[in-house]
């Protein structure tokens, strides 16, 4: 049990200076993506940069008081109810377990997601400073891409409206833009749940 609280109480005293070395690490993962296409890159300290990096630093601590918050509250209410149901102290334990394996679990998802999202936040900033407003949706091209972002590989997009593609970068430039269907997913790269696409500038 002390074990358990102690985790909890790294995860909440996770401070301001560990989230900007993870929003920096993620800044990295989105230039990588971009590299081969784009001259320069946006330093952090950029306004646009910042302002991004203050609001996952804000979102992440939001997470993680939530989680502890909630993970808090469904341990007292499970110690509470198998107190009155005379539970054995074998059985207590399990529950408290079990209930601490979900919140780790959760807290990897949720982790995982945001690094994902922020990647294309981060991307769509830097592209839109550069006046790049045409990109070609990239997937990782393996097993896991869902269908509704198979159907937009190598897709012609533009960040002024998430709902648009074309099928050719000459329609893209001549402003030949199609709606997209049911089948396509109607984000931007890496905005949807686990999406691991990215948005590919074209100069």
């Amino acid at each position: 049990m002390s074990f358990i609280f102690k985790v909890l109480k790294d995860i909440v005293l996770v401070n301001n200076s560990a989230l900007k070395e993870i929003f920096k690490a993620v800044n990295l993962i989105s230039q990588e993506n971009e590299e081969t296409l784009l001259e320069e890159h946006l330093p952090l300290n950029t306004e646009k940069i910042k302002l991004q990096e203050d609001l996952f630093i804000a979102k992440q601590k939001k997470y993680i008081s939530d989680l502890n918050n909630k993970f808090l509250d469904n341990i007292n209410n499970d110690i509470l109810n198998n107190i009155t149901e005379n539970s054995s102290q074998k059985d207590i334990d399990f529950i408290i377990n079990d209930r601490y394996k979900k919140a780790i679990k959760s807290a990897d998802n949720i982790s995982s997601d945001e690094i994902l999202i922020a990647t294309g936040v981060l991307a769509e900033e830097r592209q839109r400073t550069l006046d790049v407003e045409i990109y070609q949706w990239q997937t990782m091209r393996d097993e896991r891409v869902r269908l509704s972002h198979k159907n937009l590989q190598g897709k012609y997009c533009t960040w002024n409206n998430p709902d648009l593609y074309a099928d050719t970068l000459e329609e893209a430039r001549n402003g030949e833009w199609k709606t997209r269907t049911a089948e396509m997913e109607m984000l931007h790269p890496g905005r949807a749940y686990g999406c691991r696409c990215f948005a590919l500038p074209i100069i």
